[in-house]
């Protein structure tokens, strides 16, 4: 893999690199600007302005600034990218969008505020990769295939890099699921005793069980239903209720409480 000058900067770059984007336009940084009550306020301390005109303005902002949250918290784009990061801000968003953009500004409101604008300038100047926005792609550095450099080339001769944009913001994706997710998909799942019964119970690493007794570092050892040196086996069929006595909790309710669990 060579490297690629970039003109007379005397920096270089590899041929092969990862081009990451933002999700939203950097364009959106700008929609909570508010000139004319920066002017007033720069009037103001300059001693040439009026305290009437600064309230009137900074008013003006607050108002709209108001507004345009509430459209953003109603944007399903941007609840989408929330839910993907952080699924609890989507009751900030709710309430938000429920209060309507003229609600009274209390301070439960400005923190929700607060948190949509964060997010929002996050997603407008960071590139990362969650959910749909930060998309990636390799992208190769250097002369295009067959490009003809020198006199009479064309206008994109001798450049390192070039682009090109697609039709859309993205090509596919693919979604990997967080811990959150998957734990929240298995409590779905063990509130159903049918399927909760084949799940055994677990030791945690912190856990051994030698014999009949089960040990842990910070806890006394204690007798473990159906023990004996059977392993799983025997738990299991306590945890369903099948023998060994005790039924679904007792298994799992007489090892240390520092690491039994029942879990998929």
């Amino acid at each position: 893999m060579a490297k690629v000058g970039l003109g007379g900067t005397g920096w270089s770059v590899w041929s092969d690199a990862l081009l990451r984007t933002t999700g939203f336009p950097a364009g959106g940084l700008e929609v909570f600007a508010a000139p004319e009550a920066a002017g007033a306020a720069d009037e103001l301390l300059a001693g040439r302005g009026a305290v009437e005109v600064f309230d009137e303005a900074l008013a003006g902002a607050v108002a709209a600034g108001a507004e345009r949250i509430w459209r953003i918290a109603a944007d399903p784009l941007f609840r989408e990218a929330v839910t993907w990061q952080n699924p609890g801000v989507l009751v900030a968003l709710d309430g938000i969008v429920a209060g309507g953009p003229r609600a009274v500004r209390n301070v439960r409101r400005r923190d929700r505020e607060r948190a949509v604008v964060r997010y929002w300038q996050r997603y407008c100047a960071k590139n990362e990769t969650i959910g749909f926005f930060g998309p990636v792609c390799w992208v190769g550095v250097g002369a295009a295939p067959g490009a003809e450099v020198g006199a009479g080339a064309g206008p994109d001769a001798g450049r390192a890099v070039q682009v090109r944009v697609g039709p859309g913001l993205l090509r596919e994706r693919r979604v990997f699921l967080e811990g959150w997710a998957l734990a929240a998909y298995a409590d779905h799942l063990a509130a159903d005793p049918r399927v909760r019964c084949w799940w055994p119970p677990m030791l945690l690493p912190q856990l051994s069980v030698r014999g009949a007794v089960a040990a842990a570092a910070v806890a006394a050892a204690v007798a473990v239903v159906g023990g004996g040196g059977a392993g799983a086996g025997p738990l299991r069929r306590a945890h369903c209720g099948g023998g060994g006595g005790g039924g679904a909790g007792s298994a799992a309710g007489r090892l240390p409480a520092a690491g039994a669990a029942g879990g998929a």
